[in-house]
């Protein structure tokens, strides 16, 4: 079961991140996973929703459903990743010639 780790503390910017993400935090992580199929991958895609959404708590904290606002987040960090590997990894000339 996926979950968010956050070091203990006071009423510090960190606590009320982890209460406001850790109720939707599952549904991040079993999104993510149908989204990469692979756990590994569906880990770090969860992470990454949390440290974008870190800098912006006080705008999640007045939000009525963060669940919406954090999917959509999820998504266009998916979204980004697969436009960053789709750039990054290039086939060869040999292949291509092969189809």
């Amino acid at each position: 079961m996926a979950k968010l780790t956050v070091i203990a503390g006071g009423k510090s910017a960190t606590e009320r991140f982890e209460a406001l993400v850790q109720p939707h935090y599952e549904v991040l992580y079993r999104t993510a996973y149908r989204l990469t199929r692979s756990t590994h991958d569906a880990e770090d895609l969860a992470q990454e929703v949390c440290v974008r959404a870190f800098p912006r708590l006080a705008e999640l904290e007045r939000l009525e459903q963060p669940r919406g606002w954090l999917l959509r987040v999820l998504y266009r960090a998916f979204v980004d990743s697969v436009r960053r590997y789709e750039r990054t990894h290039v086939g060869s000339l040999d292949t291509l010639e092969e189809d």
